[in-house]
């Protein structure tokens, strides 16, 4: 039998719940406080201006639209952040040629160096931070932070804005450890997924794309993401859509290949089973009549050899 005083000290503990939840408070508020300090800090610009210049970086020839989703602000406020950026320098529109009215967004060479210096502000704080961990305890830090990421987020592409300051070459270029939140967007979507009766019915195609020595280009179009593949790669590229269709596929003499979606439909990648990759929506092409997704691609952004010269939107 414990000893009384043993017992009553036991019982005068708070639950574990509550003080959990406050610690978390706290952290998150100090860190994000430093963060956005030392960022803004190093690039002179506020946290939404910075986080709408990374984006553009990362993700050159993004419209506005996207951005707008992305950052997770309206149209007006949109307009009006990146009519500063452009005021000062740090970003360029290129008017669509079938659309003038539609502009593509890319930062200047004074954009880029201002985003460099903000994201390596943010890697030195970040990094400082876990290395005041015990050796032992920062792969339990990555599972916790992984486990908490993944329940923020319960809708398709709501991370999107999770993820603006992030290094995406960390998080979503290793297929070893790929994005958290992508992760949690493939379990509720994936193809195991008993179907709703009363949803529309599901038509997909997969293909599986082994890799090669020299690597590949694999190109999703048009959602504007490549993988390059070594011979120890190997992905299952599964395109879904509400309405049936043909996935298109080119090949170049080197072995470079690209699929093509059909109107309406979307990518999933899978990499050993995990999926490394969710489209969350259909990117409209606005074809003509009797035009296929290839030629309405290569007629706005140029053949495959000619696409390869200039980066993705995002590699996987």
């Amino acid at each position: 039998m414990r000893p009384r005083w043993l017992i009553e000290e036991e019982g005068a503990r708070p639950p574990l719940e509550p003080r959990a939840a406050q610690l978390l408070g706290a952290l998150s508020v100090a860190v994000s406080d430093r963060l956005l300090d030392a960022m803004g800090s190093a690039a002179g610009l506020s946290p939404e201006a910075l986080a709408a210049l990374q984006w553009i970086d990362r993700a050159p020839g993004v419209h506005g639209r996207d951005l707008a989703k992305a950052l997770g602000i309206g149209a007006p406020a949109i307009s009006r952040l990146l009519g500063r950026l452009e005021a000062e320098g740090l970003i360029r529109r290129e008017r669509e040629r079938h659309d003038g009215r539609a502009a593509r967004l890319r930062v200047s060479e004074l954009g880029a160096r201002r985003a460099g210096q903000a994201s390596r502000a943010r890697a030195h704080l970040t990094r400082s931070l876990v290395e005041r961990l015990p050796a032992t305890m920062r792969p339990r830090l990555i599972r916790m932070t992984e486990l908490l990421l993944a329940v923020l987020f319960e809708q398709p592409g709501a991370g999107l804005e999770a993820c603006r300051f992030c290094d995406w070459e960390l998080c979503r270029g290793d297929p070893t450890a790929p994005c958290p939140l992508v992760l949690a967007t493939a379990s509720r979507e994936c193809s195991s997924r008993p179907l709703d009766p009363h949803r529309s019915p599901v038509h997909e195609e997969r293909r599986i794309v082994e890799g090669a020595d020299p690597p590949i280009d694999l190109w999703l179009e048009p959602a504007n993401v490549a993988c390059r593949l070594d011979s120890r790669r190997r992905l299952e590229v599964v395109c879904r859509g509400p309405e049936g269709g043909t996935l298109e596929v080119e090949r170049l003499p080197e072995g470079h290949l690209a699929l093509y979606a059909w109107n309406g439909a979307t990518f999933t990648v899978l990499e050993a089973g995990r999926e490394i990759f969710v489209q969350d929506r259909a990117l409209s092409l606005d074809m003509g009549a009797g035009e296929t997704p290839r030629q309405r691609v290569e007629s706005l952004f140029g053949d495959l050899a000619r696409r390869r010269e200039i980066p993705p939107a995002r590699w996987l």
